[in-house]
């Protein structure tokens, strides 16, 4: 695979987690304004979903779905990590915890794939500025 589709490849990945992470947990909080904020999350993830798409679509692939095991081990992680916490505090460290593996993923991918071009390098750039944005915020909610 070229440093193109390897680093939509981390972009994929880090979006679909995120995306797939805040549906399950946007109906577990009773905080309207967390509640709030996790849908505007959800709607930023959807927009670098699609982009991502696009610049799959201009390589003439698909946008693969985050694999089933994937998102079984998602799933089960939530399930047993708010068993006992369903504060808002917790869940807010949860995606702070996510959104950093996120952060890290994307950097280590723009120094491992220097020949991507531009438009996926902005693409992955986009979603690690929206990380490092979704931490800070995330931690008015700790």
């Amino acid at each position: 695979m070229d440093d193109n589709m390897e680093m939509l490849s981390v972009v994929a990945e880090t979006a679909w987690m995120g995306h797939n992470t805040l549906l399950q947990l946007q109906d577990m909080t009773q905080n309207e304004a967390f509640k709030a904020f996790l849908r505007i999350q959800l709607k930023a993830y959807d927009i670098v979903l699609n982009e991502t798409r696009i610049q799959y679509e201009a390589r003439g692939e698909q946008l693969p779905e985050e694999s089933t095991w994937n998102k079984m081990m998602t799933f089960m992680g939530i399930k047993i990590d708010t068993m006992m916490d369903k504060s808002t505090r917790h869940i807010a460290d949860m995606l702070i915890q996510g959104s950093n593996q996120g952060i890290m993923e994307l950097t280590k991918a723009n120094k491992d794939y220097p020949g991507a071009e531009a438009p996926v390098k902005s693409l992955a750039e986009k979603l690690l500025v929206m990380l490092e944005r979704n931490v800070e915020e995330l931690k008015t909610f700790l």
